[in-house]
């Protein structure tokens, strides 16, 4: 092992590859292993050595070993390949011992133990890694690329080649694939840091042998090529990304790396030169990382970072723009007052703009206030358009003006302006969500619960897409089922008043009137005694009070709260849009006449 490394035992001890060619030297020998007596037996100890220390109950490796086959079968089959496993690892291993390898727990279920000394080269290739990222969190370039640069011969052909297609190695796998992709761009950039630019390439190049659609090493090898003076590689590596995406997923590049290609080709502007600022440009994408995620304690870190870019440059037009969103978010989601935080994000988009007119983040954080606190529709909309054309790739422009477009009753342009959106940021999980958002307002139920799932397989814990699914089946009156997404969704977002609003309204019309009350208990408490009223709308329509929600949509637009520019496309307020408070509202939203977009029914 290396330096820094722990050094394993002196003496005698297992050895097993999982990288490449799966081997295992067992103790006091010096060749692998090779006649195992089932494969199922060389399986077992994949799986059990593959995640030392974890107990897989017998259930869990029946599945992976012997799935349909008869349950008493299947249990003594296990125990033979148990048995078959312990003698070939410990040949001298007496009947009446207790393996030290592999530990039987509580009489069925079984895990490779933890405190055995080993060498297990997927373990050696996370310490190398781990270590490495410590001394490059520390700027240690040198030291960290050695430790980089020895995990990645450690990798060789992957994960267990030779059972790429079994299904319980999926996962391992993937996970692996990953840490590698993120081993050579931490690696390239040491390189890059250390300029060796040539190293960083070759390095680069073989990220994309293993993962085609890597962005980020299609921009730092754009990086390289510049650096190198190569201008025109540079560019031929931005064409080739283009390409690929187009050709194999029917993409197009993101926005940062259009704007890396913008920056190779176009003159410098004050908003390129912003965002080359190697010191506040990384604190301000921080800052829009943690806007992303949309929870509370998200919003509370975007503000300090926005406020920390603004303290160093106040000059800093991004910065503006970023601070303007999140004043808007946090009212969009019921954390703050909408009359107090529009206001100030109306303010901030305007000094942004004083800073840069032609900064098109400024011009949809303006549209974005417009929309949703104004309800001024030619307004937003101008300002939206703006904000595209002074940057088509600005993905949050286009996602915004889709939700002004379904808002105003225009379903069909508001899916096309997403995929607009999507083509720009494929891997956004609030874009995807808000795809499936477009969906669920054209009562397209089944793609919009396609297109969360999209979101999910990116992120299984992003709690705004679960909210999403809850709201579906909530429209295809699946009340029982909606139960659990809004459980995950309220479990992975936080306290948003609507989540806990709309499970109320799934508890109701699933006869659990008590847990329905708990919900208005929960929304009174958060609210501190006056809850969000548009929340209480969708808890008393549950309810089937329909006056009670009537009375409650008032109050919610005397409040400006979060959802009203939707309320003309709305599953969730189908029943109450015939009552003269709703019709009031629309008319005083200048969403009255509106007619109904093809594929969508207003129950009016």
């Amino acid at each position: 092992m290396i330096s820094g490394l722990k050094r394993q035992s002196d003496a005698p001890h297992l050895r097993v590859r999982l990288l490449g060619s799966f081997e295992v030297i067992r103790p006091g020998e010096s060749s692998p292993f090779e006649h195992w007596g089932r494969r199922k037996t060389r399986t077992l100890l994949k799986i059990l050595i593959s995640e030392r220390g974890k107990l897989f109950t017998q259930d869990e490796l029946i599945e992976k070993l012997f799935p349909g086959l008869d349950p008493q079968k299947a249990a003594q089959n296990l125990q033979s390949r148990v048995s078959e496993l312990r003698r070939i690892l410990g040949p001298d291993l007496l009947k009446s011992r207790e393996s030290q390898l592999i530990r039987t727990v509580r009489g069925t279920s079984y895990l490779f133990n933890n405190e055995a000394v080993c060498t297990i080269d997927i373990e050696v290739f996370s310490a190398l890694f781990d270590e490495g990222q410590r001394l490059y969190s520390g700027s240690h370039w040198e030291q960290a690329s050695k430790l980089f640069e020895e995990a990645i011969t450690l990798y060789q052909d992957g994960y267990l080649p030779e059972d790429r297609y079994e299904e319980w190695s999926l996962q391992i796998r993937d996970e692996f694939r990953k840490s590698f992709i993120e081993l050579i761009l931490k690696f390239s950039e040491c390189q890059i840091e250390l300029k060796r630019y040539s190293s960083a390439i070759v390095s680069l190049r073989k990220a994309l042998v293993e993962e085609p659609f890597c962005e980020e090493a299609y921009r730092q090898l754009m990086h390289c090529y510049v650096q190198k003076g190569e201008r025109q590689k540079a560019q031929e590596v931005f064409h080739s990304c283009v390409k690929i995406l187009k050709q194999e997923m029917d993409l197009s590049p993101s926005r940062e790396t259009c704007l890396v290609y913008d920056q190779i080709s176009c003159s410098s502007s004050r908003v390129h030169h912003q965002r080359q600022n190697k010191i506040v440009h990384p604190l301000y994408l921080k800052g829009r990382y943690f806007l992303s995620k949309r929870t509370e304690d998200d919003f509370k870190k975007a503000f300090k970072a926005f406020q920390n870019v603004i303290e160093i440059d106040s000059e800093y037009a991004l910065a503006y723009s970023g601070l303007a969103d999140t004043y808007s978010l946090s009212a969009w989601f019921a954390y703050a007052s909408p009359k107090i935080q529009y206001p100030k994000a109306r303010e901030l988009a305007l000094q942004a703009l004083q800073l840069d007119p032609s900064l098109a983040e400024a011009h949809a954080s303006l549209a974005y206030v417009q929309m949703n606190f104004d309800w001024n529709w030619p307004g937003a909309e101008e300002s939206f358009q703006r904000a595209i054309m002074l940057n088509p790739i600005y993905p949050t422009a286009h996602q915004w003006y889709a939700e002004l477009l379904v808002a105003t009753g225009r379903v069909k342009q508001a899916i096309e302006e997403m995929q607009l959106a999507l083509e720009r940021d494929p891997l956004s999980l609030l874009i995807n969500t808000t795809m499936a958002w477009m969906y669920y307002y054209a009562r397209h139920y089944e793609a919009a619960i396609e297109q969360c799932h999209l979101a999910l397989e990116l992120e299984p814990t992003f709690g705004t897409a679960q909210w999403m699914i809850a709201q579906i089946l909530m429209a295809q009156q699946k009340y029982k089922k909606a139960i659990p997404f809004f459980e995950r969704a309220h479990a992975y977002s936080g306290n948003h008043p609507g989540i806990i609003s709309e499970a109320g309204f799934a508890y109701a019309r699933s006869g659990k009137d008590q847990f329905a009350k708990r919900c208005h208990e929960k929304l009174v408490q958060i609210g501190k005694q006056k809850p969000d009223p548009i929340s209480m709308t969708g808890l008393c329509l549950g309810m089937n009070n329909v006056e009670s929600a009537a009375n409650w949509l008032l109050k919610a637009y005397r409040n400006r709260s979060w959802g009203l520019p939707f309320l003309k496309v709305d599953p969730l307020f189908d029943e109450l849009r015939s009552h003269p408070h709703c019709q009031i509202i629309l008319e005083k939203l200048n969403l009255h006449s509106l007619s109904p977009a093809p594929g969508v029914v207003y129950n009016t």
